[in-house]
């Protein structure tokens, strides 16, 4: 058996075909493998941790279904591929970490072997999580697996590990693999597929509808473990089954790029956080409250302790009510008052498409989904739009390009340049922290601080959905600036003529906005404490 070579299209092209005979933890549906924009770069990441004397042992890890085994394919591939001369173990390994298959690659040929070989081998490559580490005085290990609390508590004290977190899929990139891939799904099933799974390629892009339905069996049964405070504790404690809870109702986010090591739990997708607020507030009213009392000491949780922290104030506000909000700032002003109008009906969260008839009701909003940037909520009327923001941290920077858009979607962005609507901004943090919150600063994109002649001169790449397949084909067309592409026949780019003119039309409205530099911004403090609690 041997690997097939392919050293030009790892680098440039958007698939490659499935590697023969590559040990597997799980046999990968299909015969092609979509490249992602983040596989060249995690390549790099790897190959540079193996070239450090202080690193022998690497995982790369991440939410279940986010193709961490595909990327195992990527990097086996194209590391043999570069690395000819060198001696590879390929292992595969069930969940319970016991091994399934093992092969070594020389020369581009791959050997069956009955147990791991322990000497002359250059580097291991694992798919799952294995019983052990490699064997001592050999090469150098990367295991790329889902969190398997069993491997990682092994690994724990290993001064000479490190943990790579990759990142889910976004709803675009499923979008373009679905097309490269030649897989047929429909738009329709493939976004109703996305609201439930979130970015797990595992079912958003699988064409086996039986599988699909076991993984939508697989949340309800997760769904349903959900009984106690102690068992949410568990999950984020390693003390229960992670499989039937964790890796079926949440997904790791990366809050910083700069730290690809750590990696917070949110609930998994929108469908999910619906849900899962739903068995909260069912069954675990009062255990809600402690569990945010809970997840304040909680390291690993931080990002789920926001989410639950952001629907506890949505309710409260939408109770309606008066509510004290310090104004933040140099000017020293007294506390003022917010009155929010108690909402008529069954409270139904909107999406950014609703009517705008409906939003133009001085009552509080929140969005249905995490889709209006820099902002959870708002109240709207005709001389005054109130934005808030829920935050746990006290440094949260607002992007002025989310606020400019919710007022383009608003029709508001010229009453707001011209001062005829008041915009105020209010930070809902817990009570213990609105008495030395302080005002936050109002960020624009680097693009948008640039003049029209220094945009025109940028790298197609600055504009958002041009990443390396499109701008490789522009590169082909000679188009390598904005300038060119804004020049260009319209019929030759027209594969990226809505993300310029998406580009262009936010470069326009983001000019002129002195207004958010004179936006008032207030703190209003939430107490989510309640008696008689004890945790």
């Amino acid at each position: 058996m041997s690997i097939p070579s392919a050293p030009t299209f790892l680098e440039s092209e958007s698939t490659f075909d499935v590697p023969f005979g590559v040990p597997q933890a799980f046999k990968f549906e299909g015969k092609k493998i979509y490249v992602r924009d983040c596989y060249p770069q995690y390549y790099d990441l790897l190959v540079s941790l193996l070239e450090d004397d202080g690193v022998e042992r690497v995982s790369v890890t991440g939410t279940p279904g986010n193709g961490k085994s595909t990327f195992y394919l990527y990097f086996v591939t194209r590391y043999i591929e570069e690395n000819p001369e060198k001696i590879i173990a390929l292992a595969s390994f069930t969940k319970s970490r016991k091994m399934m298959s093992c092969k070594t690659c020389k020369d581009g040929s791959l050997h069956s072997e009955a147990n791991i070989p322990r000497n002359n081998v250059d580097l291991y490559l694992y798919d799952g999580p294995p019983e052990q580490q490699q064997p001592d005085d050999s090469g150098k290990l990367v295991v790329f697996t889902c969190p398997n609390f069993g491997w990682f508590n092994d690994i724990v004290r290993d001064s000479y590990h490190r943990t790579r977190y990759m990142p889910d899929w976004a709803f675009s990139e499923l979008q373009k693999a679905n097309i490269e891939l030649e897989l047929g799904i429909s738009a329709q099933v493939l976004n109703e597929r996305f609201r439930l799974f979130g970015g797990s390629a595992r079912y958003c892009l699988s064409t086996n509808e039986e599988y699909v339905n076991k993984g939508r069996a697989k949340i309800r049964q997760g769904l349903s473990k959900i009984t106690s405070l102690r068992h949410i504790e568990s999950c984020f404690d390693g003390e229960t089954d992670l499989d039937l809870v964790s890796n079926r109702l949440m997904r790791y986010v990366i809050s910083d790029p700069t730290r690809l090591y750590h990696a917070d739990l949110v609930p998994a997708s929108e469908e999910i956080s619906i849900l899962m607020k739903e068995r909260l507030d069912s069954d675990l009213q009062h255990e809600r409250i402690k569990l945010m009392r809970w997840l304040e000491g909680s390291s690993k949780a931080s990002t789920f302790a926001c989410w639950l922290f952001e629907n506890f104030v949505h309710e409260e506000l939408q109770k309606g009510g008066t509510f004290i909000i310090r104004p933040l700032g140099s000017a020293e002003r007294e506390s003022d008052q917010l009155v929010i109008d108690k909402q008529q009906g069954v409270y139904q969260r909107f999406k950014e498409k609703i009517a705008l008839d409906q939003i133009f009701r001085d009552i509080y909003h929140a969005p249905e989904a995490s889709t209006l940037k820099s902002i959870d909520s708002l109240i709207v009327t005709p001389d005054l739009l109130v934005l808030f923001q829920i935050t746990r941290n006290s440094s949260h920077p607002v992007a002025s390009e989310g606020i400019v858009d919710l007022l383009m979607k608003l029709g508001k962005l010229q009453d707001a340049k011209a001062n005829r609507i008041s915009v105020q901004l209010i930070f809902v943090v817990p009570i213990q922290m609105s008495a030395t919150y302080k005002s936050q600063p109002v960020m624009n994109k680097d693009v948008f601080g640039l003049s029209f002649e220094n945009l025109r001169a940028c790298d197609c790449g600055v504009v958002p959905g041009i990443a390396r397949v499109k701008k490789r084909k522009l590169n082909d067309l000679g188009i390598y600036n904005v300038g060119q592409l804004v020049e260009a026949d319209p019929m030759k780019i027209s594969f990226v003529q809505n993300a310029l003119d998406k580009l262009q039309a936010d470069f326009a409205a983001m000019q002129e906005l002195s207004f958010l530099n004179t936006m008032k911004q207030f703190v209003l403090g939430v107490d989510y404490s309640i008696q008689n609690v004890t945790v």
